[in-house]
């Protein structure tokens, strides 16, 4: 488990090569303990991988004395212009990264703060949410709800470009509504 007393560095293992074993290799070059999985393992993203790339990876990691931090899916980056029915077709995707999460025992499962395709118009994206997609809501409480009931924490992550957070009102208006206080932690991006 994460030691939340003390800083622990991580990054992507995208960020430092392509190649998982060789980005792998390169963590315990710098000296890196911890791991954030996103995408590039065995060529595809961390909530793709089958039951033998699992234990595959666990092995890799463990021969490095490597731990998995967060999964830093993509899941619920899309546009909420795509609709409630999209978005729910990404709980297999989840299903299958908390079954990968079970082996890894990351202490983070990130989401993506999802994207409109109606930002420069939008002065106050949460009111807009409220208004033409409430559903959104109810996805994001479900998804808080079943990274819960694995035993992990999930945060969710601001994305650049369109995203629905495009300043801390937008973020704070939110999670207010989303009402799982203690249940889901927040990721900014300042990058982004």
């Amino acid at each position: 488990m994460l030691n939340m007393h003390s800083a622990k560095l991580t990054i992507l293992n995208n960020m430092a090569g392509a190649d998982i074993t060789l980005a792998l290799d390169r963590h315990v070059d710098w000296g890196l303990q911890w791991v954030d999985l996103k995408d590039c393992v065995f060529g595809k993203g961390i909530a793709a991988l089958t039951r033998t790339e699992t234990t595959q990876l666990d092995k890799l990691l463990e021969q490095r004395r490597l731990k998995a931090c967060c999964f830093s899916s993509v899941l619920f980056g899309e546009n909420v212009e795509e609709g409630e029915a999209f978005f729910r077709r990404q709980f297999d995707d989840l299903d299958n990264l908390l079954k990968t999460a079970k082996v890894l025992n990351p202490h983070f499962i990130r989401l993506l703060a999802p994207q409109t395709r109606d930002r420069k118009e939008l002065s106050d994206s949460i009111k807009y949410i409220q208004t033409h997609h409430p559903w959104l809501l109810v996805v994001f409480r479900e998804a808080i709800d079943r990274i819960n009931a694995a035993g992990f924490t999930p945060i969710i992550e601001n994305e650049c470009g369109s995203c629905i957070f495009s300043n801390p009102e937008e973020v704070i208006g939110f999670f207010d509504l989303l009402d799982c206080a203690g249940r889901v932690s927040f990721t900014l991006d300042v990058q982004n």
